[in-house]
């Protein structure tokens, strides 16, 4: 959405607290995979989305600030503001699980875009940061019932489809749209065509701490910092090759062999 409607819609009363107890039990589960202050709004939309608080809807008027004075709201410094479609009815954990997948989609993608990571590790650091995510979603479901893991994981693929989205027509689709598309060979197969530069461990091998970086919530940017240290560890390890690689390479140097 753009800062100018969201400001718009702020003035006009349409966003609120998305203080339904559903919403609260399902909370836990975000920032316990985003571990980042969350402070939790509703407003008509289809796509749940999400902005820092110091996000400038205006120059010099961060969004934290506009929820404090019209809205006479509490935001958290350095803090993920979510905003969450409103239904009528009753809440359906299966959607605002599927929500919470989407918006964490959104967080890691903000790691990405505001970390350090070489322009060729991007996709990479992206693609093993969703692959912990949704490791740390399914363990979640033993401690709240009320989460689906598979809803979550759609809502993770909705986002990541966006984030790599390309026209180009000799692209095979990529499987976005079924709860296990991480795990499948057709993802590696369609990010490898996206982007050549693209290398990631196997996925078996990926790490489930790289989100784990603290026990309990930081501020935003210090959570991008760990978060971002951890990945360029790990696609440093795959930029390096191997040491018998390297020998041979310095050999071949040596004596100029082609």
């Amino acid at each position: 959405m753009r800062t100018d409607a969201l400001l718009r819609r702020i003035w006009q009363g349409e966003v609120g607290e998305a203080g339904r107890p559903a919403d609260v039990k399902l909370r836990p589960v975000f920032t316990g995979i985003v571990r980042v202050p969350a402070k939790m709004l509703e407003l008509e939309t289809d796509t749940p989305f999400l902005m820092a608080d110091d996000a400038e809807l205006m120059p010099a008027l961060p969004l934290g600030d506009v929820l404090a004075e019209e809205l006479d709201m509490e935001v958290p410094y350095g803090s993920f503001v979510l905003f969450l479609p409103r239904r009528p009815g009753r809440p359906d954990p299966v959607l605002r699980s599927r929500d919470f997948g989407v918006l964490t989609g959104e967080a890691l993608q903000h790691v990405t875009g505001h970390g350090s990571l070489a322009s060729h590790q991007v996709t990479g650091g992206l693609y093993v940061l969703a692959h912990c995510a949704a490791r740390l979603a399914a363990n979640a479901t033993s401690q709240n019932r009320k989460f689906d893991t598979r809803a979550f994981c759609l809502g993770l693929g909705q986002s990541l489809s966006r984030a790599w989205r390309s026209d180009r027509a000799d692209l095979a689709p990529a499987p976005f749209d079924r709860p296990d598309f991480l795990w499948q060979p057709e993802l590696r197969s369609y990010l490898t065509a996206l982007d050549p530069a693209f290398a990631a461990p196997d996925a078996v091998t990926i790490p489930c701490d790289l989100l784990t970086v603290c026990d309990q919530p930081v501020a935003l940017a210090e959570w991008v910092a760990r978060v971002d240290a951890q990945v360029r560890d790990l696609m440093a390890a795959l930029d390096t090759p191997d040491p018998a690689v390297r020998g041979l390479k310095a050999i071949s140097s040596r004596f100029n062999l082609q």
